[in-house]
């Protein structure tokens, strides 16, 4: 076998277009993959970047998948999996290069045919999960499953994140705030705010609850719940008790500095 001739030593390099061949892929695979002890079920736990770099396959996932387990997974294998079985959240191009696969097109096709299949696949979508066609959970992109999966998921990586010390979302600058660098934090306020103002015209139109993700409905004659009513009323109050209170320290220590003057 090709494969392990390269293992030994006794050729330098795999020869020229040898991992193109989609069945000479398969067969490296399987064969690692039994080699280890596991089946070919197991493999979107298994087959992950490092395994692929220790066993010295990764120019299979890195020239030819674009660096994607699941894609070259999922386009040696199609319709063996779903997105929901890889302990990963596929990436939108990988999902994008799946719905090519199973519309019969490839990647070396027309550039226009692919543009006009993308532009069907997206409205297909509309109010669909991102990984299947499953309707959407409400306030989500995706389905119940896939939403616990992607929880789960950036749970795992928000650890992993903390305990190195870096920024959940760039993972290159030190966490300073809330987990989060100061740009990425920034960032974080600036699509927050959208998302509250967009929130609140929307249950304003609706005659719901203009508070962030409350569902309630409005009290007449006003824009808030009666619960929110009550937190809003508490937190002016708190507000314009700690502004009177520095004030009046304000105005003391000028009276201080007044006397000790004269």
């Amino acid at each position: 076998m090709v494969y392990d001739m390269f293992m030994a030593g006794q050729i330098r390099r795999m020869p020229n277009g040898f991992w193109r061949d989609p069945a000479n892929a398969r067969a490296v695979l399987e064969e690692v993959l039994r080699r280890e002890g596991y089946s070919l079920d197991d493999a979107p736990m298994v087959c992950r970047k490092d395994w692929f770099k220790r066993h010295r396959i990764a120019g299979l996932l890195e020239h030819v998948y674009r660096g994607s387990p699941y894609l070259l997974l999922t386009s040696l294998y199609p319709g063996r999996w779903q997105p929901g079985d890889f302990p990963e959240v596929p990436k939108a191009a990988d999902l994008q290069e799946a719905a090519f696969a199973a519309e019969g097109l490839e990647r070396a096709d027309n550039p226009m045919r692919r543009w006009a299949l993308a532009k069907r696949v997206r409205q297909r979508r509309q109010g669909r999960c991102w990984m299947c066609r499953a309707p959407r959970a409400e306030g989500s992109i995706y389905c119940e499953r896939h939403r616990e999966m992607v929880r789960a998921w950036q749970r795992r990586r928000y650890r992993q994140a903390r305990e190195q010390g870096l920024c959940y979302r760039c993972w290159r600058r030190p966490a300073e705030v809330a987990g989060a660098c100061r740009p990425c934090w920034e960032r974080i306020l600036v699509v927050r705010a959208r998302q509250m103002r967009r929130w609140y015209w929307q249950n304003r139109a609706l005659g719901l609850c203009g508070h962030w993700r409350c569902r309630e409905p409005a009290e007449p004659g006003h824009v808030y719940c009666s619960r929110h009513r009550e937190e809003e009323r508490q937190r002016y109050y708190r507000l314009n008790y700690r502004e009177r209170a520095r004030q009046y320290k304000a105005r003391r220590k000028q009276a201080k500095k007044a006397e000790k003057a004269e």
